[in-house]
């Protein structure tokens, strides 16, 4: 089954205080029976169960594993190992107090791959049945005694039906009477199984061990067939003998006694009461030294004895019929499944908190207060990092901008056939009102004013608007969530009963187109969406945008409003339609309305609504006469929208030898290392937080 050659370990190697806890061992131990590692301590008996087990790794060695060679130490390798053919079985039991006897072992055949609950049943009743403990099948493990929570350890090691048992000092922490119950288990299934135990018991070795290996010093002394046989007294720790005792005082009156019995020297300055009432005894002890009272009946554990205490030797081993092969099926497995589900998760940990020790409660706390620093120290330095464009951008995140240096509109113009570029964008922002009631106006004054950046429609992705509709008209918008909820803190609005977002759906909007004799037309617009996203922009067709920043007619935008009377339409550059009077007269020399200080020429006049403007432009015509006028200086920085903005400054560079920059990354690495610099402080503060937390949880675990 297992075969060691040549297995060496040290502590602290090539150092003053080495330790060498592995000497040379050599080994070959068998399918079945009972090993017994013994020895002193420090003599390394645990460290090579460790080994043996996979939990420990070698400097040297080679490990031949039921066929398995393994000479290096894998930990994953050692897993599977461990996790499929070994079952350990630890001094201090470790279950999980606050699971049911049959959840423990559950757990461990969870580990293993099988979930199959008719099988887990019978593997676990089989087992609990063998070992006496199936009427304990549903007890919670902390209710058990220390006998009976060894019992379920070895149930749990024996349920996957390992072919290897490892047990460290299984009897160290039993009395004579528990630990020769679970000898004797161990001794049973050794019959079937290898079972590698470690003990310093000498009594135990000689009594159960069909091998015994002495170990000194890390080194194997003696390795023999056990064939002597010993015993073991069995004497309970409940059980109490008065005659080992003293006898403190005695009283004695009508036939009744009062007696004190003692294994120590007690203090006798103080009071008991014996209360009888209603059938009860009641007993108060008024010593704080005697905290606890046990009250002894014919169902109590306890068992008092009027003599002295003689061995007891058990020298027969109770033969149990253990095959857990017969009620195994092997289909029954399932791999890669969590052990413990998100709910059993949950359960475990609310159990937990189900009446805490007081040490509990003071490491709930401490772990809650540690939690509160951490998130604290986190939420600081997520601040600082956490950038939002809404924070320093007010034109779209999209823009690519560069220097005019020369170029004449046309050739700005020719940049948008480039696939990776999309539109020339009207340079600033946008102003446009709110439409408040006459008193809310002259209150308020221009508090109703929006001043926002705007973006083609195109751009906009339906699928972010989170009220109202995409636009299907001309001036109709779809404005930003986060930029609303600004302008929703001036209580103006919250005056006129808007108190969300959603209350700004469908309330108009107005900005004003100039006329020919200088008064201005109010153009009216309304919000049919709003949008919920990082761009800092509200969203509009592109007539729209353009009226909205130069106040000038655009004539697609009003060409079903109006009826043309003489001349033709706007088709061509440089071309305008002028409502009809006396003062454009198409064909003759007074024809022509500046914009923008560019003459255009009037060639027809039109009659319409006072909701029309006077003169109406071809949209080319505008940006053209706007461009002239803006863009005359070689430093005046023209904006771009792209399609792709990196592919789009490749591009332009590439191409047309023009070095593009995109705002919001420019934007955005100034305004990052701003708040780096500002926030250097809450930084350190963060990371010092963070570092006692780290520490304070590692002491405490």
């Amino acid at each position: 089954m297992l075969k060691l050659q040549n297995l060496e370990k040290f502590y602290n190697k090539n150092r003053n205080n080495e330790i060498h806890v592995i000497n040379d061992i050599n080994l070959e131990l068998p399918q079945t029976g009972l090993v017994v590692l013994l020895g002193p301590s420090g003599s390394g008996k645990t460290t090579l169960l460790n080994v043996l087990g996979g939990l420990d790794k070698l400097n040297q060695g080679v490990i031949d594993f039921d066929g398995t060679v393994i000479d290096k130490y894998r930990s994953s390798h050692w897993d599977d190992i461990r996790n499929e053919h070994v079952g350990y079985i630890f001094q201090n039991y470790n279950l999980l107090n606050n699971l049911s006897v049959y959840d423990n072992i559950a757990m461990t055949l969870n580990m293993v791959g099988i979930i199959d609950k008719e099988e887990i049943d019978n593997r676990i009743d089989y087992i609990l049945s063998n070992i006496g403990m199936i009427n304990y099948r549903r007890r919670k493990a902390g209710q058990l005694s220390g006998g009976q929570q060894q019992r379920v350890a070895i149930a749990r090691a024996l349920a996957k039906n390992p072919k290897v048992i490892i047990a460290d000092e299984p009897t160290g922490n039993l009395d004579s009477k528990n630990t020769y119950d679970i000898m004797n288990i161990l001794r049973n299934i050794s019959k079937t199984k290898l079972v590698v135990l470690v003990t310093h018991e000498e009594n135990i070795a000689s009594l159960y061990a069909d091998r015994i290996i002495r170990l000194k010093d890390g080194q194997i002394v003696s390795d023999v067939e056990n064939k002597s046989i010993g015993g073991v007294d069995v004497q309970l720790d409940t059980d109490i003998y008065l005659k080992d005792l003293n006898a403190v005082t005695a009283f004695e009156e009508n036939n009744h006694s009062f007696q004190v019995f003692s294994d120590e020297k007690i203090d006798a300055n103080f009071n008991v009461r014996l209360i009888v009432k209603n059938k009860t005894l009641y007993v108060q002890v008024d010593s704080n030294k005697y905290k606890r009272v046990n009250l002894l009946d014919h169902s109590s554990e306890v068992k008092i004895f009027d003599a002295h205490y003689e061995n007891e030797v058990f020298e027969e081993f109770t033969d149990i019929n253990f095959d857990l092969d017969s009620v195994i099926d092997e289909s029954k497995q399932q791999q890669k499944r969590a052990v413990i589900s998100t709910k059993e998760a949950f359960k475990l940990a609310f159990n937990r908190f189900k009446d805490p020790s007081r040490t509990s409660k003071f490491i709930y706390a401490m772990f809650i207060v540690i939690a509160g620093f951490v998130a604290i120290a986190i939420s600081m330095i997520f601040n600082v990092y956490s950038i939002d464009p809404l924070d320093f951008m007010n034109e779209p995140l999209d823009t690519v901008s560069f220097k005019l240096d020369g170029l004449t509109f046309d050739e700005i113009m020719a940049l948008e056939d480039e696939p990776s570029i999309g539109y020339y964008n009207m340079a600033g922002d946008v102003n446009f009102n709110v439409v408040l009631p006459t008193v809310f106006q002259r209150i308020y004054g221009d508090r109703g004013v929006m001043i926002m950046a705007a973006l083609n429609d195109t751009y906009l992705d339906s699928s972010k608007i989170i009220y109202g509709d995409p636009i299907a008209h001309q001036n109709e918008l779809v404005l930003n969530k986060v930029l609303l909820e600004n302008m929703m803190e001036n209580s103006s609005y919250q005056s006129l009963g808007i108190t969300s977002v959603q209350d700004f759906l469908n309330i108009d909007i107005e900005y004003e187109v100039e006329n020919v004799d200088g008064t201005k037309t109010k153009i009216k617009a309304t919000i049919v969406g709003i949008i919920e996203e990082s761009n800092p922009v509200f969203y509009a067709k592109e007539e729209t945008i353009w009226m909205m920043k130069t106040g000038i007619g655009i004539y697609d935008v009003f060409e079903d409003d109006i009826t043309l009377t003489a001349g033709t339409l706007p088709l061509d550059n440089r071309e305008l339609i002028v409502r009809e009077n006396d003062l454009y007269i198409p064909g003759t020399t007074v024809n022509s309305v500046t914009i923008t200080d560019t003459a255009i020429e009037a060639t027809g006049t039109f009659t319409a609504a006072d909701t029309v403007p006077d003169f109406l432009v071809n949209l080319d015509v505008l940006k053209e006469a706007y461009f002239n006028n803006n863009y005359v200086q070689p430093d005046e920085v023209v904006s771009l929208i792209a399609n792709d903005v990196d592919e789009s400054i490749d591009v332009l560079l590439a191409d047309y030898g023009i070095d593009a920059v995109n705002s919001y990354k420019t934007l955005f690495a100034t305004y990052r290392q701003m708040q780096i610099v500002n926030g250097l402080g809450t930084l350190m503060f963060g990371a010092v937080f963070l570092g006692a937390s780290s520490i304070s949880a590692f002491f405490i675990l």
